[in-house]
């Protein structure tokens, strides 16, 4: 990826940046040092790691679909990799960082499109050998629909990279640092099953672009569904191996982080 003017790093450097320090120079990035650069991430290397062991292709050979990708950062580390990586965005403010990333690298394997997720079909896009699903589908209303679209949009041999909570059972309610958020255990129904999971609070009032930048664009409420729920959800959507990761972390803080936050990384693959 090519070097571009000042003046396009000055603007990059201007905007309010929140979550990805992207490499901009060798010694500018988006955040400084607030944080660790987006492509020494523990998360970004683990999907990297998954890629080159699960998927036996040239990197310019596989396309890389980002649901969410917020400040384009992991877009970016996936991109520089040399896969085709799109990134799917919907607020805008998010996305106006995406686009000066773009413009930034002026790279041909990096985009942006701004769209909801839960909107994904009505691109039309052809089927991609890597997904990731990072952070976003407990932003969701409908998460069963997104996961069907998902299993629609990767390739038989391809795989979802997916980092979620998950709603916590009555037994480790107390220690989910999420619980003043959520309600009690309910069911849904989709496509004839029944899950179970927990609605969350995103945010109050009308949608607006002016909420957290790290919440839900257009419900107010997402649905969390449980453990179990999320990967029978993902195997009757035709995901028929589904790995829980462990090792992103320290052992200790990822056991932590599953009481604490009801967090789990799975690898879902169709073969």
């Amino acid at each position: 990826m090519r070097q571009p003017d000042a003046k396009r790093l000055d603007v990059i450097l201007a905007a309010p940046w929140t979550s990805h320090n992207i490499p901009l120079t060798e010694t500018v990035s988006t955040l400084g040092d607030q944080r660790p650069l987006i492509t020494e991430d523990e998360r970004v290397l683990a999907i990297q790691s998954s890629v080159r062991k699960l998927i036996h292709k040239e990197p310019s050979d596989i396309r890389c679909l980002d649901l969410g990708c917020l400040e384009g950062g992991i877009s970016f580390a996936m991109a520089l990799l040399g896969m085709n990586a799109l990134g799917i965005e919907a607020r805008r403010s998010n996305f106006e960082k995406c686009a000066l990333i773009a413009d930034y690298f002026d790279s041909p394997n990096l985009s942006f499109v701004q769209e909801d997720v839960k909107h994904i079909a009505r691109l039309g896009l052809d089927p991609f050998e890597v997904i990731l699903c990072c952070g976003i589908l407990y932003h969701l209303d409908t998460p069963f629909d997104t996961i069907r679209d998902l299993s629609d949009l990767c390739t038989d041999s391809g795989l979802l990279f997916l980092d979620t909570h998950f709603a916590p059972g009555p037994e480790s309610m107390d220690r989910c640092n999420y619980k003043k958020d959520l309600g009690e255990l309910t069911k849904l129904e989709f496509d004839g099953a029944e899950y179970s999971g927990r609605w969350y609070t995103e945010w109050e009032n009308e949608p607006s672009d002016e909420h957290h930048p790290w919440t839900a664009v257009s419900n107010a409420r997402s649905f969390w569904p449980t453990h179990e729920s999320l990967i029978k959800a993902l195997y009757r959507s035709g995901f028929r191996q589904i790995y829980e990761i462990y090792g992103v972390f320290e052992i200790e803080m990822e056991y932590a982080a599953k009481a604490e936050f009801s967090r789990a990384y799975f690898i879902a693959m169709k073969r």
